[in-house]
């Protein structure tokens, strides 16, 4: 868990120094998201929904896809729209979520873990193959849905 978490605290840095996003504002969209998941009750450390660290995960692949679209965003608000439309229209089937950003399921790094069809989703921990957290597809789609509707 602790080389985990260095692995995404120097992601973050890397990211921050790339762009305009800080760490504190970082934690702010984080923030609001986990809010906003915990509202919902779509985040928890029961087996079927995603941990704390996944939403962290799925910010900082979105923050890369920000990144590589040129995506100018200011304000938390804009973050979470960013996020919500990604994760919202995202064909979790075929992806998978990394600090990297998002991978193909069928990748190399995919391949390597436990990448049960009847998954949802799949968010790695950045220091080793094993999936952080894979959700049912049944799990997804709420979250998917419940994304839409925050739009």
């Amino acid at each position: 868990a602790v080389d985990d978490s260095r692995k995404m605290q120097a992601k973050l840095q890397s990211l921050t120094s790339s762009s305009r996003l800080s760490a504190d504002h970082f934690a702010d969209i984080l923030l609001a998201i986990k809010k906003w998941a915990a509202a919902k009750m779509l985040t928890g450390r029961g087996y079927t929904l995603f941990a704390g660290v996944s939403w962290s995960i799925l910010l900082l692949a979105a923050i890369q896809r920000a990144n590589l679209e040129q995506t100018e965003l200011l304000h938390v608000e804009d973050w979470l729209a960013f996020f919500f439309r990604l994760y919202a229209g995202l064909n979790f089937d075929e992806t998978a979520v990394t600090i990297e950003g998002l991978v193909a399921r069928n990748s190399e790094r995919s391949a390597s873990a436990s990448d049960d069809p009847a998954n949802g989703t799949i968010v790695f921990t950045p220091g080793n193959v094993n999936a952080n957290r894979g959700v049912s597809r049944f799990v997804a789609s709420v979250v998917q849905s419940e994304m839409r509707h925050a739009l």
